[in-house]
């Protein structure tokens, strides 16, 4: 069976069209690159084997006409005055938005980063919302918080009262609303772990062999416990402990390693 050149080279590159029929793999054949228009002569079997276009090597190389035509397909709302030159040097357009005139590289456009100005009035839409709204959003999330400070924007915190545990606390707008953070003291509803609750799930988890000797601050902040059984102190997190870590003098040596530290702690004893 012969091989469909032509339907391979145009299924690896999207942008090349084949201008010529081909009669076999080593003959070159006349082709044209959609993107900057280039034509030139290639073998058939250079094409499959990933060979492209000379001049742009598969990569955009816009004129101020294409680029323009390409922003228009991306975001009708830039309108390109200056003229192009590369992917990393500024070029003048107009946001059909705000009416206001900006320079911004290319790359920059072609990867959604538009209007600054728009940007700007956008955030403070968002920061002017009203006390009264920022109560009634908080209401219709839960209604088992007082807010008990002026909202100012969605990034400066807002004094809350929690009305279960009455615990007052400051928090963004933000965090309440959008990301849920709750209470810190009842940490959404549940009671947070005190250090003396740690330390009897401790004794309770290794029955005695181990003993809990810092405050409790969290299940990701390092702690120090003592092995009972060679009184030793390491340090590891309160999670990573109640996932199995244990003593590492005593677990992190072979049984040979271990029964001649165990001898020389007996003659030292014994001397």
């Amino acid at each position: 069976m012969k091989r469909n050149f032509k339907k391979e080279i145009e299924d690896l590159h999207q942008s090349i069209i084949v201008l010529e029929p081909i009669t076999s793999g080593k003959d070159k054949v006349l082709l044209r690159c959609n993107i900057d228009g280039y034509e030139w002569r290639s073998r058939p079997y250079d094409l499959v084997k990933g060979h492209g276009c000379h001049m742009c090597k598969g990569v955009p190389r816009y004129t101020t006409e294409t680029f323009t035509r390409k922003m228009n397909e991306s975001d009708p709302n830039v309108i390109i005055i200056g003229e192009y030159k590369n992917t990393n040097t500024k070029i003048e357009w107009k946001c059909l938005e705000c009416n206001c005139i900006n320079f911004s590289t290319p790359n920059t456009l072609l990867t959604g980063h538009g209007c600054i100005n728009c940007r700007n009035i956008t955030t403070s839409k968002r920061s002017s919302k009203t006390n009264e709204k920022f109560i009634e959003e908080v209401t219709t999330a839960t209604n088992d918080y007082f807010v008990l400070s002026e909202y100012k924007s969605t990034d400066n915190k807002v004094k809350f009262k929690h009305k279960t545990c009455g615990y007052e606390f400051y928090m963004t707008p933000h965090n309440f609303l959008s990301n849920g953070n709750r209470c810190p003291k009842c940490n959404g509803g549940v009671r947070k772990k005190t250090t003396d609750y740690f330390k009897s799930e401790v004794g309770e988890l290794t029955e005695g062999e181990y003993s809990f000797l810092d405050e409790y601050q969290g299940n990701n902040s390092k702690s120090t416990f003592i092995h009972m059984k060679c009184l030793k102190e390491f340090q590891t997190t309160p999670d990573s402990f109640l996932r199995g870590t244990r003593c590492p003098y005593c677990y992190s040596t072979s049984t040979g390693e271990r029964g001649i530290e165990n001898y020389l702690t007996k003659k030292i004893y014994r001397l």
